[in-house]
């Protein structure tokens, strides 16, 4: 292959990396998937062990969202193994540190001590972002382990160097833990003030993924907060997230538990009302919809107040960020 011609597929290849990240953060698997494959397979022909792997780790990661559980488990080790082989030590700790992050997130915090043990030094070679992903982690284990003053200390320190150099992935997640840490010791009020400070972040950037692949934990905080975020910016934010969880349980977990969620069903609607709906969700206005129902524009718009109220929704915007993941 010529030198010019490698260097294209070399960039395909990244940037294809890049997209099947933003798309697994929007939690739309099926792209993240196919963006991750191809980008992996591009890793193999140009004989780029830390694409191959990267793009691997996104798969992995689609697996664990999915429920795959066993899959997920035999990925990692996979990944662990090649990176280990390779001599890619700081790539080896980034695997660690998701599959660790995912126990966590599954409650199994026996397996995810495991890291402590394996990762006691920092590696002098790793860049300060990786570094601030093993802390982020540490924080993880330290609410899980119930010591939450340590890790509102760590957190702090972390979430002020994220802040002064710009990088609002690290402080967004950082906020997020934060309100966690808060939710652990039972100081509702505080983990709200954190948190709405994250969802101002995150809801910006199209983020569901860095609250899903916190588990449990941030699904029960989700619901303990909405009854204050009620006619508040956050609610339908809050929403599609709590909505986005059940879906998760419901697809990928048949026969799990779900919890009862204060979201208001679809099929709270009139039949009127969900043909309305539908029109709405393709991009009709409302006098194209009085038009397909032979109805009145004032019929309409009285029809769509009403949904709005059923859903607890206050725009267009938010309506299709409902259906976005309702519908799914």
């Amino acid at each position: 292959m010529l030198a010019g011609a490698e260097d294209d597929l070399s960039d395909r290849g990244k940037a294809l990396l890049g997209l099947a990240a933003l798309s697994y953060e929007w939690n739309d698997l099926t792209k993240a998937e196919r963006e991750a494959r191809e980008s992996c397979e591009i890793g193999r022909c140009l004989a780029h062990e830390a694409l191959v792997i990267r793009a691997s780790l996104i798969l992995a990661s689609i697996q664990h969202a999915r429920g795959q559980t066993a899959r997920t488990r035999q990925q990692f080790a996979v990944l662990l193994a090649r990176s280990q082989s390779q001599q890619l030590p700081w790539l080896y700790r980034e695997v660690l540190v998701r599959e660790t992050h995912f126990q966590l997130a599954d409650g199994n915090l026996e397996s995810a001590q495991r890291w402590r043990t394996l990762c006691e030094r920092p590696e002098t070679s790793m860049l300060p972002l990786h570094q601030e992903r093993e802390a982020l982690l540490s924080a993880r284990l330290l609410i899980a382990s119930g010591q939450v003053d340590e890790t509102l200390s760590l957190l702090a320190s972390i979430l002020s160097a994220a802040h002064d150099q710009g990088r609002a992935r690290s402080e967004t997640e950082a906020l997020l833990l934060l309100a966690l840490a808060h939710f652990q010791r039972q100081s509702l009020v505080q983990a709200w003030q954190q948190l709405r400070q994250t969802l101002a972040l995150a809801h910006s950037e199209g983020y569901l993924r860095l609250f899903l692949d916190e588990g449990q934990p941030m699904s029960a905080l989700l619901r303990a907060v909405l009854p204050l975020s009620e006619k508040r910016p956050p609610a339908s934010y809050i929403r599609t997230l709590l909505l986005a969880f059940t879906h998760q349980n419901e697809q990928f977990a048949p026969g799990a538990s779900v919890p009862s969620l204060p979201v208001q069903p679809l099929e709270s609607l009139s039949t009127q009302e969900q043909r309305v709906l539908r029109l709405l969700a393709s991009g009709s206005s409302n006098r194209e919809i009085a038009e397909t129902l032979v109805v009145s524009p004032n019929t309409v718009k009285t029809q769509v107040q009403s949904i709005y109220r059923k859903l607890n929704l206050h725009s267009r915007r938010e309506l299709r960020e409902f259906l976005r993941v309702s519908l799914q």
